[in-house]
């Protein structure tokens, strides 16, 4: 099943880029940003507590939730149309 059009392909091929809007579900998008504060040492309701000097690094891309955006959704699919079929690494 195709997911973009000629004109999507065309741009991406042009410009290096492609913007497609609502492709994610919320419910996912909701799963994922859970895990990510889930991970981050703050307190989601206290502001103050999201800056802190220097550089972080978030390490929960391998959680379900986060993949899910990419794969339960038809971003994977999408990317695997532009590159072209097997050339992406599923899970990868």
């Amino acid at each position: 099943m195709s997911h973009l059009i000629a004109e999507d392909k065309a741009f991406f091929k042009q410009l290096g880029y492609l913007v497609k809007h609502d492709v994610v579900p919320e419910s996912l998008l909701l799963n994922a940003l859970d895990v990510i504060w889930a991970n981050l040492d703050v307190d989601r309701n206290d502001p103050s507590t999201w800056i802190k000097k220097g550089y972080r690094v978030v390490s929960c891309g391998s959680h379900d939730d986060i993949k899910a955006t990419l794969y339960e959704a038809p971003i994977f699919d999408m990317a695997e149309e532009l590159v072209g079929k097997d050339r992406l690494v599923r899970g990868g």
